[in-house]
């Protein structure tokens, strides 16, 4: 077993990808197996290899820029997808108490999140890589999805009632803007 494990261990330095994150997750695997509780520590010890399996597809497949530009439209999609459901949220929401106006402006829809300002924190990455893929050069395809998801985001964000999320949302507009212009780069690089 220990020359397996040796030849294993030969075959993914070989390959390229560092061994040190496969030794973690082999070592988290072990001591979830002789754990009083295995059940128990076999599920943290998934939740604890998923990030570091996560790791590794991200770096091997948006390592071209075509598999990057699908995996921020697929972001940008599911934003789409969550802000749409947050608003529909808010609608029905506003439908069955539409004869309470205090409770009209309650502000506690959180879409598929489990808080709103979870909700908000989301929108908000969300909204920044729509800004981002408005000026992207090489996809049209991305500049027209961006442009078609800024406003449900923005009316998601705005309906979470959270100030804290308004006010980074008009930074991070602040942010873009200076960035985007080419006095204020300049005269912030010197």
């Amino acid at each position: 077993p220990i020359s397996g494990a040796n030849a294993a261990l030969n075959a993914l330095v070989a390959s390229g990808l560092p061994a040190q994150p496969f030794m973690f997750a082999g070592f988290i695997l072990l001591t979830a197996f002789v754990s009083v509780d295995r059940g128990e520590a076999i599920y943290q010890a998934v939740n604890l290899i998923m990030p570091i399996i996560g790791y590794f597809l991200v770096t091997n497949l948006l390592s071209l820029r075509v598999w990057i530009s699908r995996a921020v439209g697929g972001m940008l999609i599911s934003g789409f997808v969550v802000s749409a459901y947050g608003i529909y949220q808010w609608i029905v929401h506003a439908i069955n108490n539409s004869w309470r106006f205090d409770k009209l402006l309650d502000g506690n829809i959180n879409s598929v999140f489990s808080t709103t300002e979870t909700l908000s924190v989301y929108l908000i990455v969300i909204f920044c890589f729509a800004l981002s893929g408005l000026s992207s050069k090489n996809s049209k395809g991305i500049r027209l999805l961006s442009l078609s998801i800024i406003l449900p985001v923005v009316v998601c964000i705005a309906l979470t009632m959270d100030v804290y999320a308004w006010a980074v949302l008009a930074i991070s507009v602040m942010i873009y803007a200076l960035i985007k212009s080419k006095k204020s780069a300049a005269s912030i690089l010197g």
